[in-house]
This record gives structure tokens, sequence and C-alpha cells, in this order.
């Protein structure tokens, strides 16, 4: 016995835990019952076939074989590893009950297993002088050994002997570990990845080239895609479709033998799709929905929420097979926030787009009064608006400066009469709707004139068109127009026309090369007469 425990706590040992124990009392009774003791233990693996770096986790365990009683006084357990290919990181799970002692060390000439490529080995010592040990039932695990292996070996073994007290040797459990030279895919990291992902992988000792093989999951297609590369890596030139793959890559020799096809690794495209549009302010109550074209989408699935009335699924078109989506039915004024999806033939979805937030700001059209007018108190008109409960009219006199000269702010018709007359000059005016949850539009803006004064239009710059049309703003209760027209340095009203019916006039004659002047003005059904409008000069060139 006491040899047995010289032997483990041999001179130069290294990370010793623990006592040597003395002497104790009834040993040699101990020791003959430990000869009588069916004792074994086995190994989690006995062969593997791995890529470097891969983590290999050895286990030893409890195993009495026979028959009889599987009690003993202790164990000398040693696990020996060549430390050129494999790294021992760690130590976990070691079995308390009588534990005396661990310790890892260099091999020697009276503790190596005979093999020549072991270096180094790890010793553990259980010891229970009631002979009871190990008081657990067979399978017991004793400890796990964690082990790294380093690059480029092909193939090493670890041989674990076991001794027990009575220094019977028992049957030595051996694990082999072979390097897999196949290539081991270690990129994309996540199965969900972008369009064009870049698949890495490891190298292969002696590979000149790779090739890459595709499956389309979704569609069956197989191969979807396949490529030789050079280097330890592909990403696609091409976005790929919408949906499932699997891949794997084959390692090519000089002579065009093969590695042999890695491990699949399944990955999915979700490729996220992007709204484009609506974004911001928008005046128009059926704004067009735009997005980008995602590959292998079959349609899209749009879904718009109205923030301003805490509605969800305020639009739901789930099966749009365009990248457009106009609303058969008008937006009202408010605050929206879209997604757009990206889904294939067999239903396989993409990711939903970046939320985009928008305002629907449709501006009341103004209807009237537009132009000029000799009506002195103008209804003013205008379009209603969706989600519209009130109109808020602004009218501003730019000849005296007078703003708000109207205001109206809860008007809940489309129309307004002032009771006193507006005076003559220019104007400009404006109308915002406003919804009940207050949610506004954009002002819209028009301009006119009270005095029935009318404005050229046309030409307003030099023509070579010897009869150019003449055009003018129409005015609102004007039953004629009286057009002047000077040839200037030749004399006054070269063209005068008194009574023309319509707000446009060409000249009969053709227009001598020449500088001309122009003004008209429009004459009510009661004989009232505007003032002359500003003069507008034009030449007729050669």
């Amino acid at each position: 016995m006491q040899q047995f425990l010289k032997r483990f706590f041999h001179r130069g040992r290294r990370r010793i835990h623990g006592t040597m124990p003395s002497r104790v009392a009834g040993m040699e009774r101990l020791e003959s019952r430990c000869l009588l003791a069916t004792a074994g233990i086995s190994i989690n693996a006995t062969d593997l076939t791995i890529h470097h770096a891969t983590p290999v986790a050895l286990t030893v365990n409890w195993a009495p074989t026979g028959e009889g009683s599987a009690d003993s006084v202790g164990l000398n357990l040693r696990v020996h590893y060549d430390s050129s290919r494999l790294v021992l990181d760690s130590v976990n799970g070691v079995y308390q009950p009588g534990l005396s002692a661990q310790q890892e060390v260099a091999e020697s000439s009276d503790r190596d297993d005979g093999n020549a490529d072991t270096d180094r080995l790890y010793k553990v010592l259980w010891f229970d002088a009631g002979g009871m040990w190990p008081s657990a039932s067979p399978g017991t695990a004793l400890i796990t050994l964690n082990f790294t292996p380093l690059a480029d070996f092909v193939r090493t073994v670890v041989n674990v002997d076991a001794t027990t007290v009575s220094d019977t040797a028992l049957p030595r459990q051996q694990l082999t570990v072979n390097q897999d030279v196949r290539p081991l895919l270690t990129g994309p990291g996540t199965p969900a990845i972008s369009a064009q992902p870049e698949f890495t992988w490891t190298a292969t000792t002696g590979a000149v080239e790779y090739e890459v093989w595709i499956m389309n999951l979704s569609t069956g297609q197989n191969p979807y895609l396949r490529a030789q590369v050079a280097t330890t890596s592909f990403t696609p030139a091409a976005p790929l479709d919408l949906g499932r793959y699997r891949v794997w890559v084959d390692a090519i020799y000089s002579d065009a033998s093969r590695s042999g096809w890695s491990n699949q690794y399944t990955f999915e495209v979700r490729t996220k799709a992007q709204l484009t549009a609506p974004v911001g302010t928008v005046q128009t109550s059926l704004p067009e929905f735009q997005w980008d074209t995602v590959a292998g989408a079959d349609h899209y699935d749009l879904w718009v929420n109205n923030l301003t009335t805490s509605e969800s699924q305020f639009i739901r078109e789930p099966s749009i097979t365009g990248t457009t989506f106009t609303p058969p039915t008008a937006l009202p004024l408010g605050e929206y926030l879209g997604w757009v999806q990206a889904v294939n033939a067999v239903s396989f979805r993409g990711t939903w787009s970046s939320p985009v937030r928008f305002r629907v700001a449709t501006p009341p059209s103004l209807l009237a009064p537009r132009q000029p007018t000799f009506e002195t108190t103008p209804e003013f008109q205008w379009n209603a608006v969706a989600g519209a409960v009130r109109y808020d009219l602004w009218v501003r006199n730019t000849t005296t400066g007078v703003d708000q000269i109207i205001r109206e702010t809860s008007l809940t018709t489309l129309s307004f009469t002032p009771a006193s007359p507006l005076p003559m000059g220019n104007y400009l005016w404006w109308v915002q709707a406003a919804a009940a949850t207050g949610a506004a539009s954009e002002w819209g803006g028009g301009r006119f004139s009270i005095g029935g004064v009318p404005e050229v239009t046309a030409p307003l710059s030099n023509t070579n068109d010897t009869t150019p049309l003449i055009t003018w703003t129409a005015v609102t209760g004007a039953v004629r127009y009286d057009l002047w027209v000077d040839r200037l340095n030749y004399g006054s009203q070269y063209i005068r026309e008194q009574f023309l019916s319509a707000s446009s006039f060409t000249p009969a004659a053709a227009l001598p090369v020449a500088t001309y002047r122009i003004w008209v003005r429009a004459v009510s059904s009661t004989g009232e007469v505007s003032a002359w409008s500003s003069p507008v000069v034009f030449a007729v060139t050669t």
C-alpha cells in the first residue's frame, strides 16, 4: 500500500492537491480485500475525427467488471497525451469522495505508458481507508479533461491507465483523435443573414481551390449556385433569392482529388425590404407607397398604422404583387407608420422593413376666387379634405398691407361669403383643414384681385411669330375686354380692340418687326370699367 502511494507522489510533481495519507491500521486487511475487488474504468469516446481547435472533452467513468463487490480502497488514474498535438485546457467534474491528490506532470521512465508519442500525463489518486470506494453506482463520472487540438496534426492518441491500491492494472482505455481534412464552414455566424452573405471555412492543407455548393431548400433547386474559389471565403456576386438554403464546401488538390464535402450549413436569407415612400409630410390624401424590389419575392405585405387615432393595421395589404400601392380611399389627416415585407412563392417571409413615418397634411384645393373679379363680396370656395371637421380661412390685402382682413378659424362648411364689401386691390388667401384629433393640413393658397384688373399673360418675351397670340387673365363679372397695343417709335393704338368677349386675341395681319407695348382692361355688365393692366413689352424679331 505504501508503495502505491509513493509511486503517485513521485518527486518532480506539479500542481499537487491533497496530502499523502499515513499508514492506517488494518491496511493489510484492506489490501487483501482490494485483490478481490472487480474494478474497471471506461471513457466516453474511443475514436474522434475532428477539425483542429474543436474542443475534446474526455470523461473517465467508474466501470466495475465481473461479479462481486465493486468496492475498493482506492484508484491511481493516469491520462497520457501528446502536448504537441493537444492542449489540456482544464479539468472538471472530479469525483470528490476519497480524493487524495491530483497533478499534471511530464512523463518519465517510471511513469510513461510505453507510447513514445505521449509526453505528459494527468494523475489522480482516490483513497478510502474504509474500503468503500467509490461508494457510487457503476457509470459514475470520475473526471473530465478538456483538450483543444492544435493545428496540422493528423492523428494522436490519449491513453487512460488505472491501477488499484493492490497494484492491479486495469484494462487500458484509449481515445484516438484524427484530424478532419475536410473544410469546416465557419461563417456566416447567424442562420438569418443578408442576401449576399460571406461564406468562410477553414483551410485544408494542400488544397489549391475550393468548390462551394448551395441548395435552395425553399424551391428545391439543387444546385442553386456553384462556384470555385482559390481562397477560404466566398461572397455571391448577386443577391440570393429570399428563402432557406444549405451550403457545403469541398477542397480540391492539385491532382484534382478532393477532401470530401464539409459539414452542411443551413441558413436563411430574410432580405429586409426597403420602404422608400411616402416619407415626411405629404400633401395628398392618396399617397403612393413605394419600395425596392427584393430578389426572389413573389409578393409583398404592406402594414400601416394610424398613429393619430392609435389604429393598428389601418392599411393591411398582404398580397401586393408589385412594388407600389395607392390606397383606394383617401387617408385622413394625421401621422402614420408603415412597414413592408417580402414573401416568396412558398410563403417564406423576409424581414420587415424599418418603419417609415409620414404625415398626411393634404391642403384644401381652392376653387374661387382664383382670378380678378368685379365682385366685392366674392364667395370663397374650396374642396373637402378627408378627415377634416373644420377649416381656417385667412385673407390678406397685399395692396394695403392689411393682414387677416378676413380670418375665420372654425368654418364647418366649404365656402364663406364676407358680409362687408372688400376694397379694390390685390389679395392673397389661404385655407387650412383640421381633424377632430387636432391634426392639421398644410395651407392651401391662392390669389385674386377686386376691381377687375386683368393681367397680361402672353407674350412675355420676344418672339419671331408675326401673329402672336395675346392672352390675359379672365375677370369674373366681365362681359368684354378693351385691348390696347402701341408700336413703339411709330404711333399709339397700333391695335385697339374694345369689344373682345374672350380673354385672348390674335392679330389678323402680320406684325412688322418692331417693339410693342400691351395693356388690357375689363368692362362689367353694369358698365363698370377696370383700371388698365400693367404694361407688357415684347418685340417681333426676324
